[in-house]
């Protein structure tokens, strides 16, 4: 499930995932993904509705079990559509802050390690073909 959590949350930025601590199915697993659970194989239709309204890490005791509940959130993504003068410090507090920085510019003498020597990313390319190399998540900032 770890795997599937990881591809999930690099396409998307987040996932919820669930652990029942306590009770007859204890060990039994779920995750939320695309606005769909996929488990293990166990009944979770019991607590799916009450686990869509818990949006942070914690454990829930319900009736019969407790259920750890974690959310992942990928890293935050600063994506800076242009590569002049100003983006130059915008990439270096971005990246002081703990964002995955990236930069975007279709002039490729703009995109150099000298100017962006902080940026995780560099592309070249047109703004509008932005959503088919990045897709577009929760976490991400343009």
């Amino acid at each position: 499930m770890y795997q599937k959590i990881y591809h999930t949350l690099e396409r998307t930025g987040r996932v919820k995932s669930a652990v029942m601590l306590t009770g007859d199915r204890q060990g039994s697993r779920c995750m939320k993904a695309d606005g769909t659970w996929f488990t293990d194989g166990t009944d979770w239709n019991p607590y799916l509705e009450t686990l869509d309204r818990t949006e942070e890490t914690m454990v829930l005791r319900l009736k019969d079990v407790e259920i750890f509940v974690e959310i992942f959130f990928r890293n935050p993504h600063l994506i800076i559509l242009g590569g002049g003068h100003v983006s130059c410090p915008v990439a270096q507090i971005g990246k002081m802050l703990g964002f995955h920085v990236t930069v975007m510019d279709d002039r490729e003498e703009f995109l150099t390690r000298e100017r962006f020597p902080d940026a995780d990313l560099l592309l070249k390319g047109n703004f509008e073909d932005l959503s088919e190399i990045i897709p577009p998540y929760e976490n991400a900032y343009y």
